[in-house]
C-alpha cells in the first residue's frame, strides 16, 4: 500500500480506480460520521470533492466545531487533515482558487479573453484599490466586453453564477462602485 501511495502511510491511496472506489466509501462513511456528531441547529454546509473537503458557516466558531469533529473522526480512521491546507477565509472567491492560478491569471491579464478570468483580475483590483478610479474604469471596460458577448448570443461564454457570485464579491466590498454594477 505503501508503494501505491506516493511513499505516503497515512490519507487515502491514490492511483487506481479500486482504490478511488475504497476511499470513496471510507470518506462518505466519515461524512455519515461526522453528520451525526454535528449539532443540528449548527448553520453549516460542508461540500467534499474525494478527499478535499470546503467547510462554509457563518462565524468562525462553527467552523472550528465542524473542523474539530471531522479530525477527530480522521483521526480514529488513521488519517488526518493537512495543516497546511486547511485555513480560515472571509473571502469565498479568492479562496476557491489556488494562489498559483490566481497568480497566473492576473499576470496574463492583457491575454484574458474569458469573462471569469477576467472578473477575477478586476476583483484583485478590488482588493487592492477599493473604491478606486481604475476598478470603476475596469468594470465599465468588463461591461463592454459583456455586452458584446450578449449581442453575439454565445451564451456558453456565460457562466453566470460565477460571475454574480464575483461581481457580488466585489460589491459588498466597494460600495462606492454600486452605480457601475448597477448597470449589470
Amino acid at each position: 500500500m505503501q508503494g501505491m501511495n506516493y511513499g505516503q502511510t497515512n490519507g487515502i491511496p491514490q492511483g487506481s480506480v479500486l482504490m478511488d472506489f475504497i476511499a470513496e466509501m471510507v470518506l462518505g462513511y466519515i461524512d455519515e460520521r461526522l453528520s451525526e456528531c454535528l449539532d443540528k441547529n449548527m448553520n453549516y454546509h460542508i461540500i467534499r470533492y474525494r478527499d478535499d473537503y470546503r467547510i462554509f458557516t457563518n462565524n468562525k466558531k462553527e467552523g472550528n466545531t465542524v473542523i474539530g469533529e471531522l479530525s477527530k473522526i480522521l483521526s480514529e480512521m488513521g488519517m488526518r487533515l493537512n495543516g497546511e491546507k486547511t485555513y480560515h477565509s472571509d473571502d469565498i472567491v479568492n479562496s476557491s482558487i489556488k494562489k498559483d492560478k490566481l497568480h497566473q491569471i492576473i499576470h496574463n491579464y492583457q491575454q484574458q479573453n474569458d469573462l471569469k478570468n477576467q472578473l477575477l483580475v478586476i476583483k484583485n483590483l478590488a482588493d487592492n484599490y477599493p473604491n478606486s478610479g481604475s476598478l470603476n474604469k475596469a468594470l465599465n471596460n468588463f461591461d463592454k466586453d459583456l455586452q458584446n458577448i450578449l449581442t453575439m448570443k454565445d451564451k456558453n461564454l456565460l457562466c453566470t453564477t460565477e460571475l454574480v457570485s464575483i461581481l457580488t464579491s466585489i460589491a459588498l466590498k466597494n460600495p462606492k462602485i454600486y452605480q457601475s454594477l448597477y448597470q449589470f
